[in-house]
């Protein structure tokens, strides 16, 4: 049965990954970000862009099945481990997690206005106000 649930999984987060961008504000399009760069980002362990801009990483809500697809996938951690590693830096006070926001367009409302943020979307909602780094 346990297999079963592993598979079913597997196949939902294969399907969530179909269409997902990792998204950058315009300003910092030109020197790109890699996947490596953005697992860096999100882990606080790269403060700035290859453009130079103070990163600004901004997660989906916690649970929403996007976040889970770009953590697996991108940051290589489930959503526990994510937990877990940011409830760490902040009680020795190395850091603070990413703010949160609910849904595509708050984020990508954010990323389009803050210079060196860094988000996830779907794929279907990029648009002419941000620049999509990556997809996956």
């Amino acid at each position: 049965m346990k297999f079963i649930y592993v598979m079913l999984l597997s196949f939902v987060t294969s399907l969530a990954l179909a269409g997902t961008s990792v998204i950058i504000n315009p300003a910092d399009a030109g020197a790109g970000l890699s996947q490596s760069d953005a697992k860096k980002v999100f882990l606080g362990k790269k403060k700035s862009l290859p453009s130079g801009a103070k990163a600004q990483p901004v997660d989906q809500s916690a649970g929403a099945a996007i976040r889970g697809a770009f953590l697996e996938t991108v940051v290589g951690k489930s959503e526990s481990q994510y937990k877990s590693f940011w409830a760490k830096k902040v009680f020795t006070g190395k850091g603070k997690p990413p703010p949160e926001k609910g849904t595509d367009a708050d984020v990508k409302a954010f990323v389009a206005s803050t210079p060196g943020a860094v988000g996830y979307i779907d794929s279907s909602s990029v648009d002419g106000t941000v620049t999509e780094a990556f997809a996956f």
